[in-house]
């Protein structure tokens, strides 16, 4: 990754979404995982005390835990999108705001934000499409500039 790419506030406002989106994915299968390991658990009564936790109880446990932390990252990703979502909603491009929101919100590969743009009626070759993105990407950081300039004016005054 470029020094500029690293350094585009706009670009890592907007792919923070796709990484919220990529740990719950990783944390849905691993509570899968853990839920298919609780149902195939079956316990032997002994009759014998145990002493400490047994593993279906740590097994329980962890999956208790990694469903917590799923729904944090849930709740997190639904207020980062949303708020993501908002700040594309405010450019005054139709088209600049379809490419951002199918591949920063919807987390689409570029030949599906094409056949998206397509299906709408909007005919471009990938190289028109990719110059529309650079362009969409340009003008919300202007929009990112005047918010975050104005915010800062609107504190110290």
């Amino acid at each position: 990754m470029s020094e500029a790419a690293v350094q585009d506030p706009v670009r890592e406002y907007f792919q923070s979404v796709y990484g919220l989106k990529l740990e719950i994915a990783r944390l849905t299968e691993r509570v899968r995982t853990l839920q298919a390991q609780c149902e195939k658990m079956t316990t032997v009564l002994t009759g014998m005390p145990r002493g400490g936790s047994s593993d279906p109880e740590r097994l329980m446990a962890l999956l208790a835990d990694e469903r917590a932390a799923l729904d944090a990252r849930l709740l997190q990703a639904e207020g980062q999108t949303r708020e993501v979502e908002d700040f594309i909603a405010r450019l005054p491009d139709r088209l600049y705001r379809e490419i951002l929101s199918r591949r920063y919100i919807d987390c689409l590969r570029w030949p599906k934000v094409l056949e998206k743009l397509q299906d709408q009626g909007d005919y471009y070759e990938e190289r028109q499409m990719f110059r529309l993105h650079g362009r969409a990407l340009n003008a919300a950081r202007k929009l990112w500039e005047e918010e975050h300039t104005e915010a800062k004016t609107h504190d110290k005054g």
